[in-house]
């Protein structure tokens, strides 16, 4: 009996591990918050976005639900689409602990970099690849990234 208990729960593990990380990912019917990871990407012109003065929004300190701050590790490249257009190409961050994923048109793991500029961000339900694309509503900016209490680059 306890060879069978056993063997069902190595195979049952066997097979989780095999089963791609999409599959337990929720509904791809809509676009507006889910991240994908593309093996592929169309190579297009990123759409140049102005910086209007009024359009500076701040992040305030926001706990991670993993505990604490979010541990933010560079996931390689990422891309925005809005209603199907790109709107950013910059860099993939992902929080090693609840993995919410930032995509930001500066790369916060220079040490000479002082803000994130345009950015979009989601949670996801695993560890994100490279390259990410994200489907959202819109951008965010961020002129001062020490402003971002609860991250932790």
């Amino acid at each position: 009996m306890k060879k069978g208990f056993f063997a069902f729960v190595t195979l049952s593990i066997m097979f989780l591990l095999m089963v791609p990380s999409h599959i337990f990912a929720s509904s791809h019917d809509s676009h507006d918050a889910h991240v994908h990871d593309l093996d592929s990407i169309e190579k297009s012109e990123v759409t140049v976005l102005d910086n209007p003065s009024n359009s500076e929004v701040s992040v305030f300190y926001v706990p991670c639900p993993g505990g604490g701050k979010h541990t933010m590790v560079a996931r390689g490249t990422g891309f925005v689409y809005i209603d199907g257009e790109r709107e950013l190409a910059g860099q993939t961050s992902q929080c090693t602990k609840c993995h919410t994923v930032i995509i930001s048109e500066n790369n916060p793991f220079y040490s000479w970099v002082d803000s994130l500029g345009w950015y979009a961000n989601q949670g996801a339900s695993g560890p994100v690849g490279n390259p990410t694309v994200m489907y959202t509503n819109g951008l965010f900016y961020n002129g001062d990234i020490t402003a971002m209490e609860s991250y932790n680059w």
